[in-house]
């Protein structure tokens, strides 16, 4: 297994990983046509949903896992590209989108400060329980290491009891807690480490 930048080439092995790291959530937002939005973000470079800003596990069979790592200030200079890949995308149902993913920020706002924020972490259903989640992770704190950044953070979903047990294994703690107003939307936690 290796572990490296994603590229274009990787978008259409990326789009089931990526939902599959919050497909309530990508549904709503997306109109229940979220992978149809992430085929054409991910063949793009910028943005919280371009290939840029994923990394991917490569195993001998094809992409096994993938992560995107990021801090405050990049979540928010990613908006802008966000917003055009939505556009572009979305065309005149734009303003429902957009609407949309400004009520999922409420529920997943932008990272703490200092720290590298893990999204989008997602591992090939085959795969999960072997190890490859934690090395995505292990590749985040010493990314956040590297980056002079004293913790790590990420979201998860109440109902992925399973994915935060692994955070938690990883020493993990809650820094807050933000309870969905959205139907069909379970709530959500911060989770944050020192490093």
């Amino acid at each position: 297994m290796t572990l490296d930048a994603a590229s274009a080439a990787d978008a259409a092995a990326l789009v089931p990983l990526v939902y599959s790291s919050g497909p309530a959530a990508f549904d709503y937002v997306f109109l229940a046509d979220a992978e149809s939005f992430l085929s054409q973000a991910l063949a793009q470079a910028d943005g919280s949903f371009g290939h840029r800003a994923h990394y991917v596990v490569r195993g001998a069979t094809g992409i096994d896992g993938c992560v995107s790592v990021f801090q405050r200030d990049e979540h928010l200079q990613r908006n802008n590209a966000n917003v055009g890949a939505i556009m572009q995308w979305a065309g005149w149902r734009s303003p429902l989108v957009l609407l949309r993913g400004l009520k999922v920020e409420k529920l997943i706002p932008a990272p703490p400060a200092n720290s590298l924020h893990i999204a989008h972490l997602a591992v090939a259903p085959e795969l999960r329980g072997q190890g490859c989640g934690a090395q995505l992770i292990a590749f985040a704190a010493e990314r956040a290491q590297s980056l002079g950044l004293s913790h790590l953070s990420l979201d998860v979903a109440a109902d992925n009891p399973r994915a935060e047990a692994l955070y938690r294994r990883l020493g993990f703690e809650q820094q807050a807690h933000r309870t969905s107003q959205i139907p069909g939307l379970a709530d959500h936690s911060t989770l944050i480490k020192a490093l």
